[in-house]
């Protein structure tokens, strides 16, 4: 169904009352701001938002499983896991 204008709307669907039309326009203003909505949440987000655990935003190379780090030091061993596991060319590696 595509509104185009109230008397269309009525012509379509007899039974419309201006309850339901008034309903029908603050869906269309709705959807005609989301995408001002999401940039001003996302604006406020960015300037307030104070992480309560900030340590778990920062990269740290202990967090890495012990597997993982092996692999990224030594390029012949990666590409020994990825002839031997990656025949499909989807590879699934422990990160953490």
């Amino acid at each position: 169904m595509h509104y185009t204008t109230d008397e269309q709307f009525r012509e379509q669907y007899a039974n419309v009352n201006d309850e339901m039309l008034d309903l029908v326009h603050k869906e269309i203003n709705r959807r005609k701001t989301l995408d001002i909505d999401a940039q001003k949440r996302k604006e406020q987000i960015s300037r307030d938002y104070k992480p309560l655990h900030s340590e778990l935003y920062q990269f740290q190379v202990e967090f890495l499983s012990q597997d993982f780090k092996q692999l990224c030091s030594e390029p012949k061993l990666a590409s020994e896991y990825l002839k031997k596991h990656g025949s499909n060319r989807m590879v699934s590696f422990v990160f953490f």
